[in-house]
């Protein structure tokens, strides 16, 4: 899945959320407390899965990050020549080789 694709999915569960908490409501009003207990272990089995997406995508947006940054060449001035070269993906590196 694409970064795109879990934030999509994030917010349709955060809608299913507030509808459950409608429903929670308008079931306590009515005094339903079975229909009151199913949803709220809904609730709680979707809060669970919001979680669990919102770390795998910041895990997904983290390895993106690392390869983009990996893979950025950086140019690096040696003996008057202008060199291209594949830095090794640390901020430290680029800096280093980014002094002309």
């Amino acid at each position: 899945m694409r970064c795109a694709d879990l934030d999509r999915e994030l917010i349709g569960l955060k809608t299913e959320e507030q509808k459950l908490i409608r429903e929670i409501k308008a079931a306590a009003k009515a005094n339903n407390q079975a229909s009151m207990k199913i949803l709220a272990k809904s609730l709680v089995r979707l809060r669970a899965q919001m979680t669990k997406l919102q770390g795998s995508a910041a895990n997904l947006k983290g390895v993106s990050t690392n390869l983009t940054v990996s893979t950025t060449g950086t140019l690096v001035r040696t003996d008057g020549d202008d060199v291209w070269q594949q830095s090794s993906g640390s901020a430290a590196a680029a800096c280093h080789c980014l002094t002309l």
